[in-house]
């Protein structure tokens, strides 16, 4: 009896858990069934603002992304509570105040956030040939620009966690 209990105990599956026995319990169980970690913690830049527009390979990546859109629906929902920003180099918490520094500052000077970097964990299943990502933060980055206002590098200026089911 004390087996009989111990076995049906261990053998409970929480609520939305992938099923180690292979039969889901839900469409996101089925989904990740296969699913193999190809990634974890990978950090990469997207440039999202092309600094030279005669570059017709950047134009065409770049032809289907609302840039500012993505920029301020993250800065509406920092000012608004909803996000924290992280100072990029230390990981400190930053006020509302030191973000809209930051962002006036950039103003001052005419840059604009031109490339963001993305912390992900990438999960590939081989049998449905699909990529899940698991989105982490996402870090925002200004143009420097030289004397005659081209772009000549970034400056990371701040990062924003997401939920751990972003993708």
């Amino acid at each position: 009896m004390i087996l009989l209990i111990a076995g049906i105990t261990a053998c409970k599956q929480k609520d939305g858990e992938p099923s180690v026995t292979g039969k889901a319990k839900t469409l996101k169980d089925t989904t990740l069934l296969n699913f193999q970690t190809i990634a974890e913690s990978i950090r990469y830049d997207v440039v999202i603002k092309n600094p030279d527009p005669a570059d017709e390979w950047t134009e065409t990546c770049l032809k289907g992304l609302d840039r500012e859109k993505l920029v301020d629906e993250v800065y509406k929902a920092i000012y608004a509570g909803k996000v924290k920003a992280y100072d990029y180099y230390t990981d400190d918490p930053m006020s509302v105040k030191q973000v809209k520094e930051i962002e006036k500052q950039a103003e001052s000077d005419g840059a604009e956030v031109a490339k963001v970097q993305f912390l992900e964990d990438w999960f590939f299943d081989p049998v449905t040939f699909n990529l899940y990502k698991k989105v982490y933060f996402i870090m925002l980055a200004y143009e420097i620009l030289d004397e005659n206002g081209n772009a000549r590098s970034y400056k990371a200026a701040f990062y924003v966690p997401f939920g751990l089911e972003s993708n």
